[in-house]
């Protein structure tokens, strides 16, 4: 046999072992033939796979598997393999019970008559579906679970009276009863004080409440002024995130900087103009000799005069000048001053 035949051998009898554990993990013993049955519930409560199927407290198969009604949601379809060598009832009752107080579950088949031929259910039968609470699971009998209560009452009552009949108010236990009235009484004059408070406390806490309903009336007639608000600062918000701040700030300080580069500009032409007055006013040069020599304004001045006067000779006797132009000699001097150049 070659090595390929073997380790092909090997993987299908692991893969065998691993699907037989599978299954038999789900409740399923495919070495045996199990009948296969199921049964209705409305509450499987928390039932699973691979829970028992007992009877009598003796395991006799497995469920197989839970799931909801196709045509009704609110029907639960539980699936049970049951040991095939025993004869089931047609009118046996699969019963939901609980095997512990920490929540096991399993299926109880409930049936007490022998079957044969007809009257025994075949596999894939539906059986009769129950459910029993904790209580129920565990006492069995309501008849039996009374008698367990009266019994209980009975001995709880006796041993009541015993303890009011014996107790020693000097002993531990009359100390304890005496501790536990004391309690009992300073707890009546605490809820008497609370009552009290209460009482006392009504009046404000009716006026607090409405004050507090005042509040919430007025926010909510205003709710509409509040969105408003809201919805404003909202969108300035958005626009100032919108807006490129830092592209802004720059142009403010190349603006600053250009209005810096004018102002040194100015600084130096009023520099500049303070130097010519002042060598204006220090007579040196053209300028500063015309402002301040005096003589020289008073020559000017009369230069000026002359030449008012001869612009008005001029306009009143253009006659006379007229002789100039034509070569003739003129016999009468300028003797007379226009009245309007005399001043």
């Amino acid at each position: 046999m070659s090595r390929e035949t073997r380790i092909g051998i090997l993987v299908a009898a692991a893969l065998a072992v691993f699907i037989l554990g599978f299954k038999y993990l789900k409740g399923q013993n495919v070495l045996s033939s199990d009948y296969l049955f199921y049964a209705e519930y409305t509450n499987i409560d928390q039932l699973l796979p691979s829970n028992p199927v007992l009877k009598n407290g003796l395991e006799i198969g497995k469920v197989r598997d839970v799931y909801m009604k196709a045509d009704d949601p609110s029907k639960i379809i539980v699936e049970m393999n049951v040991d095939g060598s025993l004869n089931i009832p047609k009118n046996a009752k699969a019963i939901i019970v609980s095997t512990g107080v920490m929540g096991g579950k399993a299926i109880l088949l409930d049936y007490n008559t022998v079957c044969s031929g007809a009257d025994c259910a075949q596999s894939n039968d539906y059986l009769t579906g129950e459910s029993k609470g904790l209580i129920s699971s565990m006492i069995g009998d309501p008849a039996d679970a009374k008698a367990y209560v009266d019994v209980m009452k009975d001995g709880v009552t006796s041993l009541v009276d015993s303890l009011g009949g014996s107790v020693d108010s000097t002993s531990e236990i009359g100390k304890t009863f005496a501790s536990l009235q004391a309690t009992l009484n300073n707890l009546e004059k605490t809820t008497t004080r609370l009552d009290r408070l209460m009482a006392n406390s009504t009046g404000s806490l009716e006026q607090t409440l409405r004050s507090v309903e005042s509040l919430t009336s007025n926010l909510a007639a205003n709710n509409s002024k509040i969105t408003g608000i809201l919805a404003n600062v909202d969108a300035m918000t958005a626009s100032l995130n919108k807006a490129d701040m830092g592209k802004t700030v720059s142009i403010a300080n190349s603006t600053l900087e250009e209005m810096k580069k004018v102002m040194q500009t100015a600084d130096e032409a009023v520099v500049k103009l303070s130097a010519v007055m002042d060598k204006a006013n220090s007579e040196e040069g053209s300028l500063g000799k015309l402002l301040n020599d005096k003589e020289l304004y008073e020559n000017l001045n009369q230069v000026s005069k002359s030449i008012t006067l001869m612009t008005s000779d001029i306009r009143v006797h253009p006659e006379r000048y007229r002789r100039i132009l034509s070569k003739k000699t003129k016999t009468e001097p300028i003797n007379e001053i226009p009245e309007e150049v005399k001043d």
